[in-house]
């Protein structure tokens, strides 16, 4: 028999929405974590986008980003391709093997008329057109719902990539949630 204190039962912690009895006792069953710290395994999942190439019209695909999830298949954080230093992350981890049977073209350096430089850079999987930085971001905003399944996956260990995920608050494989 569990013995109740008096008075809590309509207490509870309104990041988790759990009652103050059931949070303690998850907390003292170590169900409160804090994620990710460094060397903690991740799973990094690569995302895809299908869209016409403005150069050839044909359907081809790129890079999205990175969806950075935990053990527990919770998801950290999203990274769009275009954020510092995540094609670099994704080329050190061997993603390039994975993106012809995907009809997604090479990650190279490329040059941009825009931006008057060159940068990596998602391509037409038919004419190697540039699929800029402008092109990603404009087709994040399709997902809304939830994004593509990912086209490969790889575990690394948080820290050393230089890869920044937000830590946070986990209670029973849920995160925190923020009011302020």
């Amino acid at each position: 028999m569990k013995a109740k204190s008096k008075g809590v039962e309509s207490l509870y912690f309104p990041q988790f929405n759990e009652p103050v009895d059931s949070f303690i006792e998850g907390m003292l069953q170590g169900k409160l974590t804090w994620s990710p710290k460094t060397g903690q395994s991740l799973i990094a999942q690569v995302i895809p986008h299908y869209e016409r190439c403005w150069n050839c019209r044909k359907v081809t695909g790129v890079v999205l980003g990175v969806s950075i999830k935990d053990k527990n298949g919770n998801e950290l954080s999203f990274n769009r391709f275009t954020n510092d230093g995540i094609p670099q992350f994704l080329l050190s981890h061997g993603v390039s093997q994975h993106l012809s049977r995907h009809k997604i073209g090479r990650i190279e350096k490329r040059y941009s008329k825009t931006q008057n430089t060159s940068y990596l850079s998602n391509g037409c999987f038919y004419c190697n057109a540039l699929m800029g930085n402008f092109f990603i971001d404009n087709a994040v905003r399709n997902y809304f719902d939830g994004f593509r399944e990912p086209i490969c996956e790889f575990v690394f260990p948080y820290g050393q990539e230089g890869l920044r995920v937000k830590s946070d608050w986990y209670f029973n494989g849920r995160q925190a949630d923020h009011y302020f």
